[in-house]
Parts: C-alpha cells; sequence; structure tokens
C-alpha cells in the first residue's frame, strides 16, 4: 500500500497557528503568477492516484464553505 501526503504548510512547517487558525491559507501564494500552463500544480494527477482519502473535520469544514464545484475538488 502507498500512503502520500499532500499537506499545505507554512513556511515554518506548522499547518495552523498555536491556536488552530488557518487564516494564512487565504492569503498564501503569489496572486500575479501565471498559472496558465500548470492551473492545478499537479493536483490533479496525484488525486487521480489516489484510492482513499483522510481529511481532519476542520479541513472538510473549510473546503465545504467554498462552495467549489467538482471540477475544482474532487
Amino acid at each position: 500500500m502507498k500512503c502520500s501526503v499532500y499537506i499545505a504548510t507554512s513556511a515554518d512547517g506548522y499547518i495552523a497557528t498555536h491556536n488552530g487558525g488557518i487564516d494564512w491559507l487565504h492569503t498564501a501564494g503569489k496572486p500575479e503568477a501565471d498559472m496558465s500552463k500548470n492551473p492545478d500544480m499537479g493536483f490533479n494527477d496525484f488525486i487521480s492516484s489516489v484510492d482513499c482519502m483522510i481529511m481532519g473535520r476542520k479541513c472538510m469544514e473549510v473546503i465545504s464553505a467554498m462552495n467549489l464545484t467538482p471540477q475544482q475538488w474532487p
């Protein structure tokens, strides 16, 4: 069985702040970056190799609140 981790972490290696906040995710990255050649940054290739996904409750709540389409989130 192959196990993989696909996770967003801050520059200091944390997933959340000390109080559990993940606000930094909403401001991370370079909005001006040209994503036209690789808009998903390899996520679709990764997710197509996944047979089972385990996700924490808080992460699922954040993703659910984004109202993403099936094309944006499998």
